[in-house]
């Protein structure tokens, strides 16, 4: 088996067939997320998503160091609803908006 470093994928074989297809690929993307599962990530250079279950419910921006919280699924449609000193506070006030 070839390694990852040379281009090819880390791939344990497995029998072929399509029902163990399907189980192994939900088993690659895992349960579904929690109901209340909030996440951030990262979305440019000074930007961040967060999403619930899933579901994106705004984005942070950096400026300085303010993070503003904008509420709605798309950057460019948000609404700013909060200017805030750091990041856990800014995703605090867009969970409580949403």
């Amino acid at each position: 088996m070839a390694g990852p470093f040379r281009g090819e994928a880390l791939v344990s074989p497995t029998p072929r067939g399509a029902a163990l297809g399907a189980a192994v690929d939900a088993a690659a993307v895992g349960p579904p997320p929690a109901a209340d599962a909030v996440r951030v990530e990262r979305h440019g250079f000074d930007s961040y998503v967060v999403t619930r279950a899933g579901v994106v419910i705004g984005f942070v921006e950096v400026v300085g160091r303010i993070h503003v919280a904008s509420q709605g699924r798309s950057l460019d449609r948000a609404v700013e609803i909060a200017q805030v000193l750091d990041l856990p506070a800014a995703v605090q006030r867009l969970i409580d908006a949403a």
